[in-house]
């Protein structure tokens, strides 16, 4: 027995999907995060929103990933010819350098500190060879 021939039409990808959200982060500050997003879908588009308020389109953020230094909350909308699909928002939290956070205390020293313990070391090194070199007269 045999049967007649058929044809599937592949009509066009459906509406995104997120894959993967973006995840909330936490830096030192001076250094900066990068975001990203993974979805499924043809021709996607992206754009990245913060929020202050309000959920604003960030000027130039249109790619699967964006980078940023300043604390913010952001999300990211995908799009294609067939739907939309936004994440769930994401965090970053700054943390300034030397802040040990709570409990008084602990975390890296800050820089002018290290710069104070470099040049009271250079001193005392060279007060020893100065009293090495001129023996005292008693």
């Amino acid at each position: 027995m045999t049967s007649d021939a058929f044809t599937v039409n592949v009509g066009p990808a459906g509406a995104p999907v997120i894959t993967a959200q973006p995840a909330s982060q936490s830096i030192i500050a001076g250094g900066n995060a990068t975001f990203t997003v993974a979805a499924t879908g043809e021709n996607l588009s992206y754009q990245w929103q913060t929020y202050n308020g309000a959920w604003i389109n960030i000027p130039g953020a249109t790619s699967a990933s964006w980078t940023l230094a300043a604390a913010a909350t952001c999300r990211v909308v995908v799009s294609n010819t067939i739907g939309t699909v936004t994440s769930e928002p994401a965090t970053l939290t700054i943390t300034p350098i030397g802040d040990g956070g709570s409990g008084g205390g602990g975390g890296a020293p800050s820089f002018p500190f290290l710069a104070l313990l470099a040049l009271l070391s250079a001193l005392r090194a060279i007060s020893t060879r100065t009293r090495q070199a001129w023996p005292s007269r008693s």
